[in-house]
Parts: structure tokens; sequence; C-alpha cells
């Protein structure tokens, strides 16, 4: 029997042999490396070229002209700072706001130079009107009125402002609250004088280049008073008029002239300023007795003792101020928030025809006047005993009426029937008798473009009488005239009944044949179209109607119907309102219809 063949191990076989096998697979790797290796060239550089390359580097690097800078290179030149240590460090521009180690109470420093604000927003309108006057006075004989007159008629500017107080005392309150000295009689705008200044405008004037003329304010005032009968109740609150230091300052509202018929808001200044109601003016008594009295006691003044005078040389305070707060608390009447007083100057050296501008500068009392140098930075702080403003912007330009003025009633315009009809208009011509004050009209039915309302011998009709408060049975104070005005609302408890002079007006009715010259062009005609009957019994109405003139200053001036027909009522059947003192409440202005507003 044959042995069995043995079957080979696959597996053991590479675990004995594998070394040899590795082994095997080396040597001939190794060998076509080295094979390999002998292939490559030898270097080519040799010892002189590389000396040669290096030394040309280095000349290249020598001569080249590029800065670091070009390459991006930021290079510290400590040498040049170094030289730094020899400057002198300026503190300023290290100085912080922050205070280290405050002091518990304020620093006090001492009282500087302050800046006075001066008039803003002024504004100039035109009137006329009859004036109540004391007909024995030197002033009534020097116009030439006749003896025994109740009332001359007078032309006039009005100029009105606003007077910044709260921008001043904001800065009064900023520059002194923590001086070394504080007083509160010092440290409060005190208004004392103005000065204002009038320039006539001519055709082709340059406004530029006026020539301004300074009016006699003190003067003027002096005379009116003596003149005037009284004076006519402020329709402004009087929490808006600059307050009075006894006997030594003018008022900067300046008083209203005793007309016979209404102020409007030409002489307060909306919308900062707006007019009072009946109501409201009643509780003004106060005001208007306190202003009586300054009024008499500057006739006792002149310009150069005020002036020249120190304002608190002696002890002043406020007249009444206390007196009029409790008042209008008892009343129930809120204080109001005030931010600017009213300016107002009435200018009656105006001449008829002409247009003016107008500006202001105002005085206040000098805080620092009457200090000592150790109180002040600087002692002529203390030499003037007022500070003067800058002269305010000029106003408007305002053109005194002539002795006629115009009021439109009606408008016509074309019927369907026949279109290339004229329009035309109804006027009414208001002469004013400048002798007495009395007004006489004539109504124009048919007036059309491109006519002079100017009438050769017409014949005028007189308008009722004024109504005097004391005329009227069972009623303490007169009915309301038509609003003219705006106000609160707030009412007063007290009620007056004051008696009015005798009203100008000749008889209603009365007739007398005159020459009345406007100079008034009409140039267009608008509105007054026939509108459709809804209703057989309704008389017929017309669209509403607008007229523009031209005025003989040359200013154009939109006529209103509605607006108008309040002035034509107004003129027939004038009520005064009741003013303190007995005298007649208010007058005639631009917004009233007795003179063209200004333009």
């Amino acid at each position: 029997m044959k042995p069995k063949k043995k079957k080979l191990d696959i597996k053991a076989f590479f675990i004995n042999h594998c070394d040899k096998m590795v082994l095997v697979m080396v040597i001939p790797l190794a060998i076509y490396i080295g094979l390999q290796g002998t292939k490559f060239e030898p270097l080519p550089w040799q010892p002189e070229a590389l000396k040669k390359a290096a030394d040309d580097a280095d000349n290249h690097i020598k001569s080249n002209e590029r800065k670091a800078v070009d390459e991006g290179v930021s290079i510290t030149t400590y040498d040049v700072k170094a030289e730094w240590i020899k400057a002198k460090i300026h503190s300023d521009l290290y100085r912080t706001d922050v205070k280290w180690m405050p002091s518990l109470f304020p620093e006090k420093m001492k009282r500087g130079a302050v800046e006075v604000f001066g008039v803003t927003d002024l504004k100039s309108n035109s009137g006329l009107g009859a004036v109540a006057i004391n007909s024995s006075s030197p002033v009534a004989t020097a116009l030439g009125v006749t003896p025994g007159s109740n009332y001359v008629g007078r032309r006039w500017a009005v100029i009105t402002g606003l007077i910044p107080v709260k921008k001043q005392l904001d800065l009064y309150v900023s520059s002194f609250s923590s001086s070394v000295y504080t007083a509160p009689d010092r440290d409060t705008p005190a208004y004392y004088f103005y000065d204002v200044e009038r320039a006539e405008i001519l055709p082709g004037s340059n406004p530029a280049n006026l020539e301004w003329k300074k009016l006699s304010v003190f003067d003027a005032i002096k005379k009116d008073q003596l003149l005037w009968a009284g004076m006519a109740a402020d329709p402004v609150d009087p929490t808006f008029l600059a307050p009075l230091p006894t006997g030594q300052a003018i008022p900067m509202a300046y008083p209203l002239p005793p007309v016979a018929k209404r102020f409007g808001e030409e002489v307060t200044h909306p919308p900062v300023i707006p007019m009072l109601t009946d109501s409201q003016m009643e509780s003004t008594i106060i005001q208007e007795q306190m202003q009586k009295k300054f009024l008499k006691e500057l006739l006792d003044f002149d310009e150069g003792t005020i002036l020249k005078k120190n304002p608190f040389g002696t002890a002043q305070t406020v007249v009444e101020a206390e007196q009029l707060k409790k008042q209008r608390e008892a009343e129930d009447i809120p204080l109001l928030t005030v931010t600017d007083y009213l300016f107002r100057f009435f200018d009656f050296t105006v001449e008829i025809g002409k247009t003016y501008r107008y500006r202001v500068r105002l005085y206040l009392a000098n805080p620092n006047v009457g200090l000592g140098a150790s109180l002040l930075e600087d002692a002529v702080l203390s030499k003037e005993p007022y500070l003067t403003t800058e002269f305010s912007t000029p106003s408007n330009q305002v053109t005194i009426p002539l002795g006629a003025r115009i009021l439109t009633s009606a408008t016509f315009a074309p019927s369907q029937k026949s279109p290339w009809a004229e329009p035309a208009c109804s006027l009414y011509a208001v002469y004013f008798d400048m002798t007495d004050g009395s007004e006489w009209y004539v109504e124009k039915e048919r007036v059309f473009r491109g006519q002079t309302v100017n009438y050769t011998k017409a014949e005028l009709t007189s308008p009722a009488k004024a109504v005097s408060p004391s005329s009227l049975d069972g009623l303490s104070s007169p009915p309301p005239p038509p609003p003219s005005g705006s106000g609160s609302g707030r009412t007063s408890s007290r009620r007056t009944a004051a008696k009015a002079p005798a009203a100008p007006a000749a008889p209603a009715g009365e007739k007398k044949t005159i020459d009345v010259v406007s100079e008034v062009c009409v140039l267009d005609i608008l509105g007054g179209a026939v509108l459709p009957k809804t209703n057989p019994i309704i008389a017929e109405q017309r669209s509403p109607g607008k007229v523009v003139v031209l005025e003989p200053s040359g200013a154009l001036i939109l006529r209103k119907i509605d607006v108008d027909l309040l002035d034509i009522e107004r003129m027939k059947n004038p009520v005064p309102a009741s003013g303190g003192g007995g005298f007649p409440g208010m007058g005639l202005g631009s917004d009233s219809g007795m003179g063209p507003s200004g333009m």
C-alpha cells in the first residue's frame, strides 16, 4: 500500500518564507534607485559665479532709489520723536468738561456783560379816526382846533412788534444765577425806553439805502396826554404788557387814543398776542388805572432825565403787579404763559398819501450799573445806566390814507343772456372830515373796470350816531360789536358802565355836497353770478364777489365783499365799547376799514 500524499499548506508556507520574499523585492528596488541617481547633471555653479551673483545683488540694493514707503513698509523715526520731549505741552488739548471732585456748592463768578435782544416781527398799519380831545389844552390850540370841539380827525401809522422777554430772562438767569452778587430787581429784564426811526419810501427808492430819521417818542407821548380826553381801553391782556417801574419809563405799548369806534388786530400782534373779548376787557380796568397814573407822572420828566438816571439808584418796584395778580386770581382768570411782550407805537406826524417804513431799538436797565469793581469782570460794565439793542429789521411799507376810502358792497357778473356785458360792482365812497372826525358816505351802484373812484360835488349822507353806553336802558354794558379778534372766552364778574363823550357824527341822514377824491382805480371785478333759485320765496342770491383795486400808493388791494359789508354795517350803525375811566373803548384802524393795511 502506497503511503498517502501530504497536502501543501499555503498559509504555513507564507508564514515561514515571508522574510525571504520581502528581501527578494527590496533588493531590486534599491538597485533601481541607485541607478537613477547616477543620471542627474552636475551643478553648473562655480564658486566664482556665486560670488559674482552676490556682489551684483548687493550693488543693486545699494543703487535702488525706491524707499521703504514705496514698498509699503513703515519706518519709525525714533530720533525725530525723541526731540518732541523738548516741546511744551498745551493743556487745552487735553481739557475735559468733567470736573473731578466738584465743590458741593457752585463756584461764584464775577458778573459779566450780557447780550440784549431787540424787537422782532415789526409790523405797520395805517389808519384815521376821530380822537376825543381836550380843546382847551395848549396842544389843541397849536393844532388849530376850534374851541369847544370834542373831536378832531387824525391820521396815523401804528407799529407793533414782539419783545422777546422770555429769551432775555433765560439769558439773565444763565448769566447771573451763579454770580458773586445776585438781585431779583437787577436780574430781571426791565424795559425803560425806545427809539423809533422812520424812512420815507419814494418812487425808485433803494430799500438797502434808506434815509432814517429819529422820531421824538417822549415828546409825542407828552403831547398826546395833554391833547387827548383820556385813553381807550386796550384790547390786550395786561400780562402781555411790559411792567413799568414807577415814574422812570415810558410804556412799551403806546396808549390807545380815545377814538369813537373800535380798533382791530392792528393794535395787537396775533397770533402771539391776540385780542381780548369784550367780557375780558372789563377785567383790565386796574391796568388802565395804572397806565393812566404812569402817563401823568411822565409830564414831570424828560428824555434826558430818564436816560441819565440810575434805574437802581432808589428802591423801585413794579407798581401794583401783585395787586393785578391777586385780582386775576380772585376772578378765577388763569395767568397766561408769556414769551413776548407787546411793542406798539403810534406815529401821528405822518403825512397824507406818503409811504413809510419803521425800525425800533430798546433801552434796558443795565443789570451791572453802579456795582463795585470787585463784583464785575470789568469795571467799565457799571458805567452806563442802560443797554441798547440793535435796531430791528425794518417793518413793511405802510401808506397813509387819503380823505376817502372805498368799500365794496356787491358785484354783478354778466348774465347768460348778455355774456358780452362788462362786469360791475357797487361801491361805498366814505369821506372822513378831518375837522371834526365825522364820516359821510355815498353809494354808487354801477362802477366798471378802469374807473377811478373820484366824485365831483357828490351828495354825501351822514351815518347813524354812535350809541353811548350810558344811553342803553336796562344794560350795565353795551351790546357786543361784531367779532374782530380772538380770545380764550373767559368772563369777568365785574361789569362797568362808562360814559363816553358825544360821538362826532352828524345827525343820521343829514346831507352835504362835497368833492370825494380817493384816487382808487378799479382793475378787475370777480364773482357776482346769479345763483339758481331753489325756493321762489328767497330773494336773488349771487356768488361771493371780490374787487381788485389799485391804491394811489401803487399797492394792489383785493377787497372782499363779505369783509367790506361788515365795515359798512359798522359805519352805518357804530357802537363804541366801554372803556376804563369813562372813555370810548376802541378806535378805527386798518382792520376796521378806516385805512388800508400796510402793504
